[in-house]
């Protein structure tokens, strides 16, 4: 279950990282890629699916919603979301 979580936080970790900066300054194209997050992650604070809520999620380290519980990779990712390019 582990690799399961390694692979699928990679995956996503790889996609935002990809596409977050280009969408950032777009509200209706980060509209159109969240619907493909929405069936694992919410919007609404506290609220949790399959994955945690992504409310308040810019500034927050990977890893640190305190209402889930997460894979060790990715409780020591040590990576920072955020909409800045880098």
């Amino acid at each position: 279950m582990i690799k399961f979580h390694k692979i699928l936080f990679s995956a996503a970790r790889a996609f935002v990282i990809s596409t977050g900066p280009a969408i950032a300054d777009d509200a209706k194209m980060g509209k159109k890629v969240f619907n493909k997050c929405r069936a694992c992650h919410a919007l609404k604070a506290g609220k949790k699916k399959v994955g945690p809520s992504l409310h308040g999620i810019v500034g927050r380290k990977a890893g640190s919603e305190s209402c889930f519980k997460y894979s060790k990779a990715t409780e020591f990712a040590g990576i920072d979301w955020t909409t800045e390019k880098n």
